[in-house]
């Protein structure tokens, strides 16, 4: 009895897998999944998700500033001035800067990149995509 039931099991096999070999069918071809990213205009289409309050995305487009300062810059806090006369150090959110040096600045609203022009007792004047803006020790930004 067992040998007719592996003798059935054996033809039953032969035939699923000369039958498989008669359809000639090939295996469909998956094609690739391509990303596709679209730039928001404005924070109603999409943020960035490391600096969810940024407005960076939106800045570089034209869209959410309407003209205003650049992105960040009324986060820029004048904290200090260093040094002797004639060669003060300023402290830009935490960050030194001489007269002539550039750098990347942190803030709540992105990462500045600045040139400071000029640093006094009390004021020190800063370079932003072109625009000069001054920053008095301890008060808001003044254009």
């Amino acid at each position: 009895m067992m040998k007719l039931f592996l003798g059935l099991v054996a033809v039953a096999g032969v035939a699923a897998s000369a039958g498989g070999a008669s359809t000639n069918s090939a295996p469909a071809r998956l094609e690739p999944v391509r990303s596709v990213f679209v730039m928001p205009t404005k924070p109603q289409e999409g943020r960035d998700p490391f600096f969810p309050e940024s407005i960076h995305p939106y800045a570089k487009l034209g869209g959410a500033t309407n003209g205003a300062s650049p992105t960040g810059i009324s986060a820029l806090s004048f904290r200090g001035v260093v040094g002797t006369p004639g060669n003060y150090v300023a402290i830009i959110n935490s960050r030194p800067f001489k007269t002539g040096e550039e750098g990347e600045v942190r803030s709540s609203g992105g990462v500045v990149h600045l040139r400071c022009v000029e640093v006094r007792a009390q004021v020190v004047v800063v370079e932003i995509n072109g625009q000069k803006y001054e920053l008095a020790l301890n008060a808001k930004l003044t254009q």
